[in-house]
């Protein structure tokens, strides 16, 4: 039946830029069509049920840099992202290089949370602190994407999350 079910919807997939994820849509459909399936399976009928957890939250820095600042960004982020792995509501945390061009090379940091609390939280922590530290001194400021429930927000959201004291 699952098999059925991922043909039916594989030409639907819809991928944001190089980031490959999955759109919201893909994630609700899936949980709907479980929730039916073991509703069906129970004799109750069809009626499709929704999550009231908080959705997990994504930080994405893409970031385009000359060949020369790779590797210490590299080692920078490889520290940091060991770091935030054992962080609590940590989700995964991931690193993918690209050398895309023969001038520059392409990094994407994804950082991934069980709810927009814990991804607050992190905002405000001394390792991000580190982090942001690292993207003011590189040559070129990344391209920062928070992927939250129903909006996507770009770096303001995380000077407004580090400015204010209560993350909204």
């Amino acid at each position: 039946m699952l098999k059925q079910f991922i043909g039916k919807y594989s030409g639907q997939l819809q991928y944001e830029s190089r980031e490959y994820r999955f759109n919201r849509w893909w994630y609700s459909v899936c949980y709907q069509e479980i929730q039916r399936e073991a509703i069906e399976g129970a004799g109750a009928g069809l009626r499709l049920m929704t999550s009231m957890k908080s959705a997990p939250v994504r930080m994405t820095l893409t970031w385009s840099v000359p060949h020369g600042e790779c590797r210490p960004i590299l080692a920078a982020l490889q520290g940091i992202m060991l770091v935030t792995r054992a962080e609590a509501g940590c989700i995964g945390c991931s690193l993918q290089t690209d050398m895309h061009d023969q001038d520059e090379a392409l990094i994407q940091y994804v950082e991934e949370w069980k709810s927009e609390e814990d991804l607050t939280r992190q905002l405000r922590s001394v390792r991000f602190g580190g982090l942001a530290e690292l993207m003011e001194r590189a040559s070129k400021f990344p391209v920062m994407v928070f992927d939250l429930a129903g909006m996507i927000r770009g770096a303001d959201y995380a000077e407004q999350i580090r400015g204010s004291g209560t993350g909204k």
